[in-house]
């Protein structure tokens, strides 16, 4: 079977939940006995480690280290040279498209989606043009074979707003990666911490409600005890500066723009808490990583992070105000149990990466069997 993967998701992003989807399942698949994996990365600067892919027998893997920001510009160019590199490539058994398009000049059997959530559908509003990512779904839903979904909400969403007969789509969860401590890193994480905190990690799109988060915090004065630890999503934006100096937060917010996976694994094992805010999240990863490290957990209730963390963690309503000052008092309040923190390992130990890959190379045998 020849499975190719391209460019588009690594075009627009070096790091992110789906880079390490698509990272993860084509490290796996290099090594299923009968499959070729082909990823046209071009140029790129992912912090995945594709190039050790291809010391594997069955791995194309073509792609070339540039500085150049990730973005459209860096899309465009990688359209093209994707699309001349395509050319006399022969066809392939399954072209699983990594962001929204179908690339014109691939030649495949079957086409793939993955649909990982539905924001712009369901939050129109935080987006400058939503219409366009949106009428690029619609087309590529349309003429796919198959949509692979992370999550029940992911599923249910995508037959909401694109109306797709169920049969074409499959449930496929994501994996969690095990996320491993440094001393290294324990050391230069420790050096900046003064106290106790709570945690927050990722981006910070208007959906991620990281503005309620922290009038949550302010609210409830627990900056008397805590401080916030902000891990990921780039520098603090102007209006985020200003709403946390406004709040009289500036010596309590600390903020680092990028982690390495040693500082985060350290920063989730001496959380007091983990606290996911979000309106809405497809899959909802972090709260995975927290879990698996033994880190409490508070989330927002709605979007499917009660669907995958189960009772392993503790919710909030984010559109019942005043509900995540409550709730955050009231978690931090409670001890965390060796009984919980069991019951949070156990929970993200169900999601693997292996098991994803099983799981869809089984979904593309079943088009190949059509």
């Amino acid at each position: 079977m020849r499975i190719l993967y391209d460019h588009q998701a690594f075009s627009l992003q070096n790091v992110g939940g789906i880079s390490v989807y698509f990272y993860e399942l084509a490290s796996r698949l290099t090594n299923s006995p009968g499959v070729s994996v082909e990823v046209r990365l071009g140029l790129h600067n992912s912090v995945y480690p594709f190039e050790q892919l291809k010391a594997a027998r069955h791995a194309r893997i073509l792609a070339r280290r540039s500085a150049m920001l990730p973005g459209m510009y860096r899309y465009v160019i990688n359209e093209a040279l994707t699309s001349l590199g395509i050319v006399g490539s022969g066809r392939y058994d399954i072209y699983h498209s990594t962001l929204y398009r179908r690339m014109p000049a691939v030649r495949a059997r079957a086409v793939v989606a993955t649909n990982h959530d539905c924001t712009q559908e369901r939050f129109p509003q935080f987006f400058r043009d939503p219409g366009r990512v949106i009428r690029a779904k619609a087309s590529l839903y349309r003429r796919a074979d198959m949509i692979l979904c992370v999550s029940r909400i992911s599923q249910r969403d995508v037959l909401k707003f694109y109306g797709i007969d169920e049969a074409k789509t499959r449930v496929i969860n994501q994996g969690v990666s095990k996320l491993h401590r440094d001393p290294l890193a324990a050391r230069e994480f420790t050096a900046l911490l003064r106290r106790p905190y709570l945690l927050y990690v990722g981006a910070r799109y208007p959906y991620k409600n990281f503005g309620g988060l922290i009038e949550a915090y302010a609210d409830g004065g627990l900056a008397a005890n805590y401080d916030l630890v902000v891990l990921g999503g780039g520098e603090f934006s102007d209006v985020e500066n200003r709403e946390i100096s406004g709040r009289g937060l500036s010596s309590f917010v600390l903020h680092w723009g990028y982690a390495t996976e040693a500082i985060l694994a350290e920063a989730y094992c001496r959380a007091s808490l983990f606290v996911s805010p979000s309106f809405y999240e497809g899959f909802g990863l972090p709260p995975l990583e927290a879990l698996s490290l033994g880190c409490p957990v508070l989330a927002s209730d709605s979007g499917s992070v009660p669907e995958i963390c189960g009772d392993a963690a503790m919710y909030f309503d984010p559109n019942h105000p005043g509900d995540l000052t409550r709730k955050l008092s009231e978690a931090l309040n409670t001890p965390s149990s060796d009984a919980r923190r069991k019951r949070g390992c156990e929970r993200a130990a169900r999601y693997s990466w292996q098991r994803n890959a099983d799981e869809t190379l089984a979904a593309y045998m079943e088009l190949m069997g059509r």
